[in-house]
């Protein structure tokens, strides 16, 4: 193993939580079989797409995603429907398959075993009966010829005879009577207990044959540049509204407060709205765009309307509010702090966490103790410190302890609630 392999190889067998990102590097480091396991929406299945094509792409191969049901390559070139095309393309694979990346992906829990097994028929020279494969299981068994099987949602399959088969498959690299090629890699996922309701523990035949990695949804950061790699026009400003409120990104509610069909926000839900729905159905103008609140959830896209208001009020683009100087603001908008506090305390937060500026939380204490009786009575201080806690407890407790050191403008009742908080180092009431 090459050096370039040798960290994220290491990371892994220290048994820690990977992202995503770090996770689809089994592709370069030729670990196989591997099973994500992650939260809905988090990205498993688009990102795992992504590595084979970059994989493909750095080795110079021809990338075709049996996925999508249509290909374009070497004068085969149409939906995969058309019997003409499917012969044309098992032709130019069978005769040069070093040429080629194959993807597949195989939603396990809807998969019945002719999926896999194929089409029993009757040979009346031979008197024998023969299975005539499904088309991307008959590509991926040429030898020689490279591909990304991804076993999605093993997790929920409720079959047995399904069952059996998905353990050859990670266990010997066999489909029936047929054996995939050595240069295919197979990668499954599923979802975590809790996540659904079809949703199992792991059978112990799979976390045997295979190496589980537990994944968790990928930064703010890395999913702009991904979908910088994956659209050409996407609506960017999305990016600039996550940075801002980095608790929008992924919020899928417990299955108890789940409720009929509402949506929620989650990397994937993120993608849908800013690389297709803004794009195509609402044609760049997110403040007429209705269909938002159905994508990512009505709490989200309130939230970005509110920070779209805020930036208006500002005079600036959305963009620039994550170059603004958050201790500046709330020294010179200190109705921020009045007007917006839930804006005020992720704008802190952001610039806590993310950036290391510590001294917008002693700005803030600041700001609250000068307000204090001139434009916010004692729920209102109090108030201002349980926003904080929501987006992070510990910066919450500390803003109550900085408030606590302040002696000027703080009466009893504010007193003794910051106290309460701090000794008991439990949430607010």
């Amino acid at each position: 193993m090459s050096s370039p392999m040798s960290p994220w190889f290491s990371c892994l067998r220290s048994g820690r939580c990977l992202r995503v990102t770090d996770a689809v590097e089994m592709l370069v480091c030729r670990v196989n079989p591997v099973v994500l396991v992650g939260a809905p929406g988090v990205g498993k299945t688009s990102l795992v797409r992504e590595a084979a094509r970059r994989y493909a792409e750095e080795r110079g191969l021809v990338f075709v995603d049996l996925t999508s049901g249509v290909v374009s390559v070497d004068g085969c070139k149409g939906p995969l429907h058309d019997v003409r095309v499917r012969r044309c393309l098992v032709r130019l694979v069978e005769r040069d398959p070093d040429r080629f990346m194959l993807f597949y992906r195989m939603v396990m829990s809807h998969v019945l075993p002719e999926d896999l097994l194929g089409v029993p028929r009757v040979d009346s020279e031979t008197s024998t009966v023969v299975y005539h494969k499904p088309l991307p299981v008959h590509l991926m068994t040429v030898e020689g010829v490279h591909g990304v099987l991804f076993l999605d949602e093993v997790s929920s399959v409720a079959r047995d005879d399904v069952r059996s088969l998905l353990y050859a498959m990670l266990d010997e690299r066999r489909v029936g009577d047929v054996v995939l090629s050595s240069r295919v890699f197979i990668v499954a996922s599923g979802n975590r207990l809790g996540d659904d309701d079809s949703v199992e523990p792991l059978p112990a035949p799979i976390v045997n044959r295979a190496v589980v990695v537990h994944v968790v949804p990928p930064s703010i950061e890395e999913w702009g540049e991904y979908m910088d790699g994956r659209y050409e026009r996407w609506w960017s400003d999305a990016l600039g509204y996550l940075l801002l409120r980095p608790s929008l990104f992924q919020g899928r509610p417990a299955r108890s407060r789940l409720t009929g069909y509402d949506s929620f926000p989650s990397p994937r839900s993120w993608e849908k709205l800013a690389g297709e729905v803004m794009v195509r159905a609402c044609r760049w103008n997110h403040r007429r765009c209705s269909l938002a609140s159905f994508v990512v959830g009505r709490r989200a896209w309130e939230e970005v309307l509110r920070l779209d208001k805020l930036a208006a009020r500002m005079g600036i683009d959305v963009g620039s509010l994550a170059d603004v100087a958050v201790e500046d603001l709330l020294v010179s908008r200190p109705g921020l702090v009045v007007e917006a506090p839930e804006v005020a305390a992720d704008m802190v937060a952001y610039d806590v966490i993310v950036r290391g500026e510590e001294g917008s939380l002693d700005t803030l204490a600041d700001v609250l103790a000068k307000l204090r009786g001139s434009r916010l009575d004692v729920e209102g201080v109090i108030a201002r410190i349980e926003a904080l806690m929501r987006v992070s407890r510990e910066l919450g407790l500390e803003l109550a302890r900085r408030l606590s050191e302040r002696d000027e403008g703080l009466d009893r009742a504010i007193r003794a609630y910051i106290e309460r908080v701090v000794r008991q180092g439990s949430r607010p009431p």
